[in-house]
């Protein structure tokens, strides 16, 4: 059994402590306290001993309209998180220098009621990369193929390695159709 129903769990030591965690899509997952109470079992740890919080983050549900006017959303707020990973802090950095500049051009022409128009059509191509990697999510946790898939990453350090690529931005999910048949092939094997 997996920690979350289209999502993960964590486990990153530290020094003197452990941090856990259970992210996943919500309605898939409206029980998501006590997954993690599982998951900190596993741990041999009393969820009752530990401090315990957490948030919603928009896992893969960017915003259609992230601002307007001279408002400008960026990061969580736009909705910017990896829908596969949920990672988001690269997506809040990128989007956050749209964003600027955007406001720097408009308030420079004496507009700043115009930064929305154009953060909008800079922010076309993340939203674009955004909506390819929750086509990837919709695969990767599929309940046939997440096992396999799983298994398929634990065994060849070349997935192990594109998907670091993928978490530190190196690669993009646009890259990945290049690869399907390959996967494809090692999925079914």
């Amino acid at each position: 059994m997996t920690a979350a129903d289209w999502g993960y769990g964590w486990a990153f030591p530290k020094r003197g402590g452990l941090t856990l965690g259970v992210g996943g899509v919500h309605r898939r997952n409206p029980d998501l306290r006590a997954r993690l109470d599982m998951l900190l079992a596993r741990h041999g740890i009393d969820p009752g001993a530990c401090r315990i919080k957490g948030a919603f983050l928009p896992f893969g549900d960017p915003r259609p309209a992230p601002g307007r006017g001279a408002v400008l959303l960026a990061g969580d707020a736009a909705g910017m998180v990896d829908p596969l990973t949920g990672e988001g802090i690269a997506w809040a950095m990128r989007s956050g220098q749209l964003a600027a500049l955007a406001a720097a051009e408009a308030l420079a022409a004496g507009r700043p009621h115009t930064a929305f128009a154009a953060y909008a059509h800079a922010l076309r191509p993340l939203q674009r990369e955004l909506a390819r990697a929750r086509l990837a999510r919709s695969l990767v946790y599929h309940p046939l193929l997440q096992r396999r898939g799983l298994d398929l990453i634990a065994r060849q350090p070349g997935m192990q390695r594109r998907h670091m690529q993928l978490l530190a931005g190196e690669m993009y999910y646009a890259d990945i159709p290049s690869r399907l048949p390959k996967l494809a092939l090692a999925l079914m094997r």
